[in-house]
């Protein structure tokens, strides 16, 4: 179980993407969420679901937001984001993303 958003997107998703690591950690950081906002939104138009980047992109991009937090959190504090209150912070941000964009989402297909 994932404790943060960086715990569950860098150390357990985005193994794929470590490569983007020679733009250094916070070019990496926010590349393999541009990387994988790009590859979803293609993936959304491809099966006919074309919502504009605004559903599946931004939510991997605020995902990358979330996680640049993380990283300016650890930088000032010196602490990491953990334990129960990082897993609280982990689905508040993670869920009210998703939330808001799947209301945009099924409003902008007419379904709502």
């Amino acid at each position: 179980m994932s404790t943060s958003i960086t715990q569950f997107w860098s150390f357990r998703w985005h193994q794929f993407f470590r490569p983007i690591s020679l733009l250094g950690q916070p070019g990496a950081l926010i590349g393999g969420f541009v990387v994988s906002a790009v590859i979803h939104d293609l993936g959304s138009r491809g099966l006919g679901h074309g919502t504009g980047f605004r559903t599946a992109g931004a939510f991997f991009l605020l995902m990358g937001v979330g996680a640049a937090m993380e990283y300016a959190f650890k930088k000032v504090t010196g602490l990491r984001v953990g334990g129960l209150l990082g897993w609280a912070w982990t689905m508040v941000w993670t869920l009210s993303w998703e939330c808001d964009l799947e209301k945009y989402l099924w409003m902008s297909l007419s379904v709502v």
